[in-house]
This record gives structure tokens, sequence and C-alpha cells, in this order.
């Protein structure tokens, strides 16, 4: 009984030992451990349920770079990272058909990096336009919250997002007076490569940003191709043809002064599965013909961060999304979802801090409370709440 239940834990111990080891043998590298622990009592009324309040994880996470300098202008590096929940102590696991095996589910890369042309990754990582840190340019700085008190206070649950890609080959340009490109390429974005290109499902990102002493600007576009294998896989998708994915992202941060920052974010979506916590694959679920299209529309974003002195900072923003899906019959379903979020935190120090935030959230038409029980899908009118505290280490 002891061995079955410390069995699960081997990988992760193993990758721990393996870090150790590298911290202490490798001289000429940079090794560092980092992480977060990040957890809140969160409270949530739907419009067709009674209120509730649980522990939640807020997207603990632990992870290793490793650095080391080849000559004065080219470097190797490493990035492991894996999540954890801080409420339970289990790991997160989110590596699709690897889930339970996956360590470093949240980011495995190697990479080369020259102040001359750039940097150069190889593993699994979130793309260009994903929202997902290292090279998560898209989405990730055009957030007032930063990407976290998720869902609902995220800007990817409204904005289509793109996924952490298996064997994915990223390049970003470096900063050329202000001014950033790259782009991202998944050979299989969730399964192993199958020889047969058009089996897999492939993911195409790429983005253009300035950055200036008060203004960032940002253009990202993205396109999932998937895969015709429909026989096996971890995505649901293999059951079924699906049109491709796009989505166009525009968006603009300016700080007016040391306390205020703007931001504003518009994106474009075409056949996107997954947009607004609107998710086609299980709306639609059963009928291929319904689940070949996925989601045309819109979504934009106004928000602004406010350093209100000391300790304090407020954040605040207003999201708003209007879609249709094109149904097998070639009629439209509609749907739109607006919410509104606040956040109040109190930073004991640059590494420790503790939040409260507000969110409300509604919606119309198939997004609706009634079409959305029909579906037995989760209701986004809803209104939610969190107390919470972090620590980065």
């Amino acid at each position: 009984m002891e061995h079955s239940v410390l069995r699960p834990l081997a990988p992760l111990a193993a990758g721990v030992l393996a870090a150790l080891t590298l911290a202490g043998s490798a001289s000429a590298a940079d090794v560092s451990i980092y992480g977060q622990a990040n957890v809140s009592l969160y409270y949530q009324k739907s419009r067709s349920g009674s209120a509730s309040v649980a522990m939640q994880n807020e997207a603990s996470r632990v992870g290793l770079t490793a650095r080391e300098a080849i000559n004065s202008d080219l470097s190797a590096l490493v990035y492991l990272e894996t999540g954890y929940g801080l409420d339970d102590g289990t790991l997160t696991n989110n590596g699709r058909n690897n889930t339970g095996t996956t360590l470093f589910d949240r980011r495995a890369i190697l990479a080369l990096r020259s102040n001359v042309w750039g940097e150069l990754a190889f593993g699994r990582m979130g793309t260009v336009r994903s929202s997902m840190a290292p090279y998560g340019y898209g989405l990730g700085p055009i957030d007032p919250f930063g990407t976290n008190y998720g869902p609902d206070g995220s800007i990817s649950g409204m904005f289509g997002n793109d996924t952490r890609g298996n064997n994915t080959v990223t390049y970003v340009s470096p900063n050329m007076a202000g001014v950033r490109a790259g782009a991202s390429w998944s050979f299989s974005a969730y399964d192993q490569e199958d020889a047969e290109v058009s089996k897999n499902d492939r993911h195409l990102s790429a983005f253009v940003n300035y950055t200036g002493q008060s203004l960032y600007l940002v253009a990202a576009a993205t396109e999932a191709r998937y895969g015709r294998d429909h026989s096996a896989g971890s995505d649901a998708g293999y059951a079924y043809d699906r049109a491709k994915s796009r989505a166009y992202t525009f968006g603009a941060t300016y700080a007016l002064n040391d306390a205020w920052k703007l931001f504003a974010a518009y994106q474009y979506h075409d056949d996107f599965r997954n947009v607004a916590a609107w998710n086609i694959d299980s709306y639609c679920k059963g009928s291929a013909a319904d689940l070949l299209h996925g989601i045309d529309g819109s979504t934009a974003l106004l928000g602004f961060t406010w350093r209100a002195g000391g300790p304090w900072r407020v954040l605040g923003d207003v999201m708003y999304f209007d879609g249709s899906h094109k149904m097998g019959d070639g009629s439209k379903l509609n749907a739109k979802r607006w919410i509104l979020n606040g956040a109040v935190e109190y930073w004991f120090s640059k590494t420790t801090r503790v939040f409260t935030t507000a969110s409300w959230s509604g919606a119309d038409d198939a997004l609706d409370t009634d079409e959305l029980a029909a579906k037995r899908q989760t209701d986004v009118n809803r209104v939610t709440a969190r107390v919470g505290m972090a620590h980065y280490f």
C-alpha cells in the first residue's frame, strides 16, 4: 500500500532531484528555482444555482530556469515549469493526452538566445499570441489583471486564447528600436507527431509589437489547422472535421504617469472553438455537422491599473463579446457576453500580496441561463468574488 501511494510522486521527485543536481554541479550555468503559492476563498452565485464558497488554487506553480553563456553573445537556456494545487497539493497535469504523466505541463523549453539575432526555442509552450510566458506577447501585456484572477478576471476567459502546444518551435527577434516580432509553429499541439502531417493538429501564430517609454502596441494572429485522424487521440475533435480556426488581436497600453495605466484590446475570431466560455466542441457535442464550424465574432476590452499610493493597487476592466456559430443546416446561433471586473491588492513586499476581487458576468441568446442548462453547460450569468494571498519566490 505504501508503494502505491508514493508511486505517483516518483516523477516529481525525480525531476526535483535532477534540478538540484544540475544546480549543484553546473559551474558554468546559472540555475534558479522559482514559483508562486497562490490561493483564495472563492465565492460564486450563478443565476441558475445557489451560492457556494470554496478554497481555490490560483495557478500556483514551481519551475526552474538554466542559462549558460556559450560565448559573449550566444546563450543556451532551459525553462521547466509545472503547476500544482495549493489547496490539495496535487499536480495540475494539464498535458492533455499525457494527463497523470506530464511533469512539466506549463512549459518544457530548450532555447538559444542571441542579442544579435534573437531567441529560438523548442518544446512545450504557449504561442507568441497567447497569454502564457515566456513568449506570450499577444495577450499577456494587454491584460490589466496580468492574466491572474481567472477565469472571469483574466483576458483569456473572454478572448480566444491559444493553448499550450507540444512539439512547438518559437522564434522571437531582438528588440530593434522598440520593435520586436516573432512566430510559433506547433508540429502537433496535443499528441506526438504522426508522419502524415495532415493527421496532426497544428498551430501557427505570429506577432509584432512596439514598446516605448509609455506606450505598448501589439498586433498578433493565429491559425489552428486541425488533423484528419479520427481514430484516436486526446483531442475531442478527432471524432469529426473542423474548419480552421483564426484569431486576430490588437492591443495597446499607455502609462499616463507613474500611477495610472490604461488598457485597450480588440480581437476578431473566425471559426474559433472556445471564446467567452462558449465552447463549441462541448456545446454541440454529438452532431458532426454542427461541429464543423466554430465561433465568428469580436471581443473588446477597456481597463486600467492604478497605484493608489504605498502598497495599494486597484485594477479594473470591462469586456464584451458578440459572436455567432454556424450550424450544420446553415442557421446561426448568436451569443453575447459581458464582464465587469474589479480588484484591490495590498503588497506587503515585492513578493507577497493579499487581494480581493469581484466580477459580474451576464450573457444572452446561446449563453443565456436556460440555453446553457439545456446543454448541461456551466452558467456564465453569475457574480464571483475572492479573497486571497499570493507569495512569489
